[in-house]
C-alpha cells in the first residue's frame, strides 16, 4: 500500500468520525467526556495528513472540507458549553 493509500484511509476514517460527532453534538442528551469526541482532536488528525505535503488535489480537497465541518463542530460546541453554564446558572438562581 502506498503513502497515498493511507493518507486516503485516514481521511476516509477521520470523515466518518465527524459523522458521528455531528450526530452526537445534535441529540441534546449527548455527553463529550473524552478528547477524541472534541473537534481540536480530529482537526489535528487532518492537519497532519495534510503536513504530509504532495497530497493530490482530490485529497486536499477533501481535508479542507473535513475542516469546515469540524470548526461547524466547533460552534456548536461554544453553543452547548454557553447553554449548559447558562442552565446551571439559572438552576442556581432559580
Amino acid at each position: 500500500m502506498c503513502k497515498t493509500d493511507n493518507m486516503q484511509i485516514e481521511l476516509e476514517h477521520i470523515a466518518t468520525m465527524i459523522s458521528q460527532l455531528e450526530a452526537l453534538y445534535s441529540s441534546s442528551a449527548a455527553k463529550v467526556t473524552t478528547a477524541v469526541m472534541r473537534p481540536p482532536y480530529w482537526r489535528n488528525r487532518v492537519n497532519a495528513v495534510l503536513g504530509t505535503g504532495n497530497l493530490p488535489p482530490s485529497m486536499s480537497a477533501q481535508a479542507s472540507a473535513l475542516l469546515l465541518r469540524l470548526e461547524k463542530l466547533d460552534r456548536l460546541s461554544r453553543e452547548r458549553e454557553r447553554a449548559l453554564r447558562a442552565g446551571r446558572r439559572d438552576h442556581r438562581m432559580g
